[in-house]
């Protein structure tokens, strides 16, 4: 990872409300719920008219993505040529990476701080966590990086993953069993040890 080649810090992050930033660029019209009918305003048959996209359409994931991508280039960003959820910030050393409304962005720490205000003047509202340095773990897809030291770090996947393959493999309560000898050798790391 870029964090750890530059001993740089990393922001994860994840957009508030995601899909209800964006606008509805279509007509869509929605029943209002049934716990509507008891509010002041409502009158019997009314519909209401979506102004922003609603979770569970079709284009919502899609939509945000390019929301995002126009907030970022706002302010001064670039979108990967070959890959449309990497993005970066030349000036800022910045590198983006994002899955639907999650990021993790490694980078220098004064343009990680730099960021979530940027993009809110871009009309982007983050839910950003600390920056993380050596001696910090953040999540980013269900998956746990501890940051060990400036050039190492550990990567623990989500248990509940380890839970589901442990069920579906039928293997729950099953015992371990001694390694082969020869496989230890593959074990050891560069200086020899265990």
């Amino acid at each position: 990872m870029v964090a750890f080649k530059f001993g740089w810090g990393v922001l994860p992050f994840d957009a508030r409300r995601a899909f209800l930033q964006v606008p509805e660029d279509k007509l869509v019209v929605i029943k209002p719920p049934k716990e509507w009918s008891g509010q002041p305003d409502h009158q019997p048959g009314h519909l209401w008219i979506a102004v922003v996209k609603w979770y569970g359409k079709r284009d919502a994931a899609q939509s945000w993505q390019e929301y995002f991508s126009v907030g970022l280039i706002s302010i001064g960003g670039f979108r990967h040529i070959k890959d449309p959820t990497k993005f970066g910030h030349k000036e800022k050393s910045l590198y983006i990476d994002s899955h639907v409304d999650d990021g993790a962005a490694p980078g220098p720490n004064k343009s990680l701080e730099w960021l979530p205000i940027a993009l809110e003047s871009a009309g982007i509202d983050l839910k950003s966590t600390a920056i993380a340095g050596v001696g910090d773990s953040y999540c980013y897809l269900q998956v746990t990086y501890t940051r060990l030291s400036l050039r190492k770090f550990r990567i623990t996947p989500s248990t509940k993953y380890i839970q589901d393959i442990i069920e579906d493999m039928g293997v729950r309560g099953a015992k371990p069993k001694p390694v082969p000898a020869p496989m230890m050798n593959l074990l050891k790391d560069e200086d020899g040890a265990k």
